[in-house]
């Protein structure tokens, strides 16, 4: 019986990712179009984690993502690019990384994390 849930669970994984466009390589390393993540992303995901740890908009350290201002699959140069990177909050992530759309990007995600992260300071 474990082993048929734990079947269904990677098929409907599969699935899930083929729907939201993953992409699985040999190596299992995620794929964005059609090039490879570089070896070194986690390390620099983690670095910059380090250094940054707390969501750009809201100051939470919960559930926090490493995004791309230009996104990886438009420059895949600046994937590693500490520069082009900013820590949002998963909700954050997806509303001011992606404008409500995984498949959109908003290049002024810096100013509108400021933007709103000095309201939610200065709120009544």
């Amino acid at each position: 019986m474990k082993a048929i849930h734990l079947a269904l669970g990677l098929a409907l994984a599969l699935v899930f990712g083929l729907l939201i466009g993953w992409n699985i390589t040999p190596e299992h390393r995620p794929v964005v179009g059609s090039a490879p993540r570089a070896h070194e992303w986690p390390a620099t995901q983690r670095a910059h984690l380090a250094e940054h740890p707390e969501c750009a908009v809201c100051g939470s350290r919960k559930d926090l993502n490493v995004h791309h201002v230009i996104p990886f699959h438009v420059r895949p140069e600046l994937e590693l690019d500490r520069a082009n990177l900013i820590t949002l909050c998963r909700d954050h992530h997806f509303w001011f990384g992606h404008l409500g759309s995984w498949s959109s990007w908003n290049a002024n995600v810096r100013e509108d994390a400021a933007i709103w992260r000095a309201k939610i300071a200065n709120r009544p």
